[in-house]
């Protein structure tokens, strides 16, 4: 499964991104994810708002 992230930084440029999903742990409101990169395998925790 993909995810994409989506951010901008300090000087608002937009970044926007798509990831294999290594990983996923559910949690009570947050979801621990793990994603690889090209360079690397991030850990991310990110809180669900539906």
């Amino acid at each position: 499964m993909k995810i994409r992230i989506k951010s901008s930084d300090s000087f608002e440029q937009n970044y926007e991104k798509s990831f294999e999903l290594e990983k996923m742990i559910n949690l009570e409101e947050k979801k621990n994810i793990i994603i690889k990169t090209n360079m690397e395998t991030v850990k991310l925790l990110i809180k669900v708002i539906l």
